[in-house]
């Protein structure tokens, strides 16, 4: 007699058999595409977040990690929690993702294909710059270009404080995106769970010939 799966087994067997669904259904299919979309930060660094570097590794793996989590807080709920929960993390990542775009749009510039973050306002060293009259102007190059390219603490302040604010809104943007998109596919597994098994076809009446 083959000897009873473990609890372990079970577990791992289930993850690999949702994991295999990701990239064979719609849903998860999408779900799986959301939780990567951070990634596109390496091909427009704008909306990367700044810091750290190879930073739209972070927000994917977090999502991904969401995603798996999904399945296993919800796949023994009812249908309709797994529904619910999927509409409140898209309107949670809606907030958020739109937070962080505006952050984003405010807060980095490109200059000659590089992004940088600026900061909450300049310093008083700026300041006192760009109010000299042969001084640069506020303005991303202009400020870069006198003070130099890796100089841009001296230029702005509260740049930590954007740092960690935009890589915390990205993760949690893009897992909530990505989560609420499992859980569609988690309530369709819920569903088929709970449909009866087809039985055999009914064959012929008695008497009636073959």
């Amino acid at each position: 007699m083959p000897e009873p799966e473990s609890a372990f087994e079970r577990e791992t067997k289930e993850v690999k058999d949702f994991v295999k669904l990701l990239g064979t259904t719609v849903s998860g299919g999408l779900a799986a595409v959301g939780a990567v979309a951070p990634l596109a930060g390496f091909i427009w660094q704008t909306i990367a977040p700044p810091w750290p570097p190879a930073s739209p590794v972070i927000p994917a793996m977090f999502s991904l990690m969401t995603v798996v989590a999904m399945f296993l807080t919800f796949r023994a709920s009812p249908e309709a929690d797994a529904r619910r929960w999927s509409k409140r993390l898209w309107i949670t990542g809606l907030v958020l993702g739109t937070l962080y775009l505006y952050l984003a749009a405010e807060y980095v510039d490109a200059v000659d294909g590089r992004a940088y973050l600026t900061g909450l306002r300049l310093t008083p060293e700026a300041r006192t710059a760009v109010d000299d009259p042969k001084g640069p102007k506020n303005v991303t190059k202009d400020l870069l270009d006198y003070f130099g390219y890796s100089s841009e603490d001296r230029i702005w302040e509260g740049r930590s404080f954007l740092k960690w604010l935009m890589l915390v809104l990205c993760c949690f943007a893009s897992a909530s995106f990505a989560g609420g998109l499992s859980l569609l596919l988690v309530a369709t597994i819920i569903r088929n769970r709970a449909m009866p098994p087809l039985g055999p076809l009914p064959g012929p009446p008695s008497g009636s010939p073959p």
